[in-house]
């Protein structure tokens, strides 16, 4: 039996080192993106589907841009905002 120690650990963003953000590579595959999101595949797969996310197809892969994956997290302005 492989011990839990030596299986890979999945990070969503909130549990991120802010050291470890800034290593991210410029474009991301999908298992990168599933594990900073924290979302499953599908989830992922959907909002890329919707236009929320956008990416790349390379062959069979998909690659997301690090930007527009940490762009998911900026606040959106609504109507009623005002400065």
């Amino acid at each position: 039996m492989a011990s839990r120690s030596s299986e890979a650990v999945r990070l969503g963003p909130r549990r991120l080192r802010s050291d470890r953000v800034t290593d991210l590579p410029e474009y991301l595959s999908m298992r990168e993106t599933t594990d900073y999101l924290n979302r499953h595949e599908r989830t992922v797969r959907q909002m890329v589907a919707d236009g929320v996310l956008p990416a790349y197809k390379l062959g069979r892969e998909f690659r997301f841009r690090r930007e527009d994956v940490e762009a998911l997290f900026r606040p959106v302005p609504t109507v009623g905002d005002v400065d």
